[in-house]
């Protein structure tokens, strides 16, 4: 987590995604992490997710050395830092100059992500996704369970793009938003990073499966 002057930027990964939200906050007194790495548990987050939840009020949070401090109307929550130093992340954060960008609505992508990952295993987890002539066509295939495949129409009607992405990655991120919110996806080519991102501060990158995967 870090904080500046005038906002504060929130960033989690697991080596095969990263997820990145950035808001508006107020420095109190010059109050900002610096160049110190200010990583939060994740027991801790889960914590803060509950107690500010439905919050509509301002919350204030100190990040010390060592510790962080937040606290809202209603809930004080104090945990120790994580020790070592976080990976640099925007040196891995895709360069977007270039990437195709095509706009979709969360409720009906969700749905088709869900339907196309019936058929997928452990063994093989990927789902085809195909932008072009206008429509999504995501695919997946089973050794066990079959294939699936459904269509969703889009704003895209130029030339075909692949890629091939694990649905639990997907349903992550498209499950904290609105059914009705918008959202871009970025693409370059079916083994570059995928990005996708609302228009509130969130992105959330999603590395390719090979197709076999």
């Amino acid at each position: 987590m870090e904080l500046t002057e005038s906002g504060l930027t929130a960033v989690a990964t697991d080596g095969r995604r990263l997820a990145r939200q950035e808001g508006p906050a107020k420095s109190v007194g010059g109050h900002t992490t610096g160049d110190n790495t200010t990583i939060i548990p994740t027991r801790a987050m889960q914590l803060l997710e509950r107690a500010l939840a439905d919050n509509e009020d301002n919350i204030q949070l100190a990040a010390r050395e060592n510790d962080i401090l937040v606290k809202s109307g209603r809930a004080t929550v104090y945990s120790r830092l994580v020790e070592g130093r976080y990976p640099k992340w925007r040196d891995v954060f895709p360069r977007r100059e270039g990437m195709l960008k095509i706009d979709l609505t969360v409720g009906p992508f969700y749905a088709a992500v869900r339907q196309a990952a019936i058929v997928t295993s452990e063994e093989r987890r990927g789902v085809d996704c195909i932008f072009g002539s206008g429509k999504i066509i995501l695919s997946g295939h089973g050794a066990e369970f079959g294939e699936s495949h459904v269509e969703v129409p889009i704003a895209y009607d130029g030339t075909d793009i692949g890629i091939t992405l694990d649905p639990r990655y997907l349903s992550d991120f498209l499950k904290v938003l609105d059914p009705e919110q918008n959202f871009t996806v970025e693409l370059r080519d079916s083994e570059s990073a995928a990005v996708f991102a609302t228009e509130d501060g969130y992105a959330y990158v999603v590395m390719p499966l090979a197709r076999d995967q």
